[in-house]
């Protein structure tokens, strides 16, 4: 009896030790949820890349892009569908919105606030973000394709189309009898 006891106890350690390691390691946790083809992302920037989306389009009544994953739409239409000069491009701009915001407010981009993500934003579009020593040639190649892609990503999602814009699927409903009188409306018609 006390031999399978100490059997179990021994499986039961054994079984730790090979799990443990890999739910502490960095690596497991840095490791992004999607898998991309050409880009190389890590856990790190994926949870940037979702902070900028949430900031871009925050939650109000309706969720923002970080609750509908628009950063995974963003990293695989930028996968997918652009060139790697872009996509070179975009990494090393959303490397250099990481630094530059750290250098602006004096702590990570991810414990920023969602104000100031808006408040980098706007000066990256009024082109005020370079310095004498760097370029922000890689933050507006990074910052156009990123914010065309957050809204149309938003804007294209099922919960939006759906909840918001009260997108019905086709062939939707069919009514195949409808009475046509003179006081039926251009609604009734076309149901």
């Amino acid at each position: 009896m006390q031999r399978r006891t100490a059997l179990k106890q021994l499986g039961l350690i054994a079984g730790a030790a090979i799990i443990l390691p890999h739910c502490t390691s960095k690596e497991a946790a840095t490791e992004a949820t999607i898998k991309l083809n050409k880009l190389q992302v890590s856990g790190q920037q994926e949870n940037l890349l979702a902070t900028m989306t949430d900031a871009l389009i925050p939650k109000t009544d309706t969720p923002g892009a970080k609750e509908l994953n628009i950063h995974q739409y963003v990293l695989r239409m930028m996968d997918d569908c652009f060139d790697a000069d872009a996509q070179k491009k975009f990494m090393a701009g959303l490397t250099q919105a990481q630094k530059a915001l750290a250098d602006k407010t004096g702590k990570d981009a991810e414990d920023c606030t969602p104000a100031e993500w808006q408040a980098f934003f706007q000066t990256i579009e009024a082109g005020k973000t370079a310095t004498p020593a760097q370029s922000d040639d890689n933050l507006k190649a990074f910052y156009e394709p990123f914010r065309q892609l957050t809204i149309r990503g938003y804007l294209g999602s099922e919960y939006v189309m759906t909840n918001v814009f009260g997108y019905k699927m086709i062939p939707g409903k069919f009514t195949g009898e409808v009475k046509i009188d003179a006081n039926s409306d251009l609604k009734t018609i076309l149901a």
